[in-house]
């Protein structure tokens, strides 16, 4: 069983898509407006509303699990894979490499076999934290891996 968690909260993605319709109207509305007018006036209407689309579009992939380039954690039976970042790449932990795991505020501490440590931050909101700390917890104790903090 393979869950993948959003890093990217509902909210956000709304207020993504909520200022990306409203580039998108004031690019159309400018670019109306100066239809009449110049040319110049028309490409940069047109630039706002291309803009906005792509913030809409920006809003709708970041919340997907399934897209490879938005930040998500996902938890399986072999492994932890975390991507924290849209510009950092994707790490992976295997579970059979945990000692202990340790649970801080927005924050996972990975206690490795070879006594390194891999720490993720998940820069997330509350719900979506507690949700990837319980999936954690749950495949966690099928291993008896130790966890410390809640």
């Amino acid at each position: 069983m393979r869950k993948s968690i959003a890093l990217t909260p509902n909210a956000t993605k709304w207020s993504y898509i909520i200022s990306g319709t409203i580039n998108l109207a004031l690019g159309i509305s400018h670019f109306l407006k100066a239809a009449s007018l110049t040319n110049w006036e028309s490409i940069v209407g047109a630039f706002i509303g291309i803009a906005g689309i792509l913030v809409i579009l920006f809003g709708v992939f970041s919340s997907n699990p399934a897209n490879k380039l938005m930040p998500m954690v996902q938890v399986d039976e072999t492994c932890i894979l975390v991507k924290e970042d849209l510009h950092k790449r994707e790490r992976k932990i295997d579970w059979k490499n945990i000692k202990e795991i340790t649970y801080k505020s927005f924050e996972l501490d990975f206690l490795l076999d070879d006594n390194n440590r891999e720490i993720i931050n998940l820069r997330t909101n509350g719900e979506i934290s507690i949700e990837i700390k319980k999936t954690i917890r749950r495949f966690a104790g099928d291993r008896q891996i130790k966890i410390i903090g809640g």
